[in-house]
């Protein structure tokens, strides 16, 4: 289980029988959105109003705090380890389980604009 904690809000991962899911909370218990993701959650962190998911599966998310409404997903194929996001939320580094390191250029959305770019190293 991985316990993600900023300021105002709280980011939590669960497993139950069979699906992996995603649940953020405000700092007073509000529950401020729940998902499901397609793998065991292996990162989880914020860009400012974001909340960035990766997991064993090779993907990575990024949702609204609020309501956890997909902002983009990025299929990679192989696992991802973690996932951190650099000053600024201009970049998310997320380490690969085949030695890899995904550089994601981050361009926070406008509007309906969803810009994003990978680079793997």
């Amino acid at each position: 289980m991985f316990i993600y904690v900023q300021f105002s809000h709280i980011a939590f991962s669960a497993l139950d029988d069979t699906s992996h899911s995603v649940h953020v909370y405000s700092i007073n218990g509000t529950n401020l959105g729940s998902k499901y993701v397609s793998g065991r959650v292996t990162g989880l962190t914020t860009a400012s109003d974001y909340l960035v998911v990766a997991d064993d599966a090779g993907d990575i998310t990024m949702s609204r705090l609020h309501g956890l409404k997909p902002v983009f997903d990025i299929p990679l194929h192989v696992p991802v380890q973690t996932v951190v996001v650099t000053p600024g939320n201009t970049h998310i580094l997320a380490p690969l389980r085949d030695g890899r390191l995904a550089v994601v250029a981050v361009h926070l959305p406008l509007g309906n604009v969803k810009k994003h770019s990978v680079l793997n190293v």
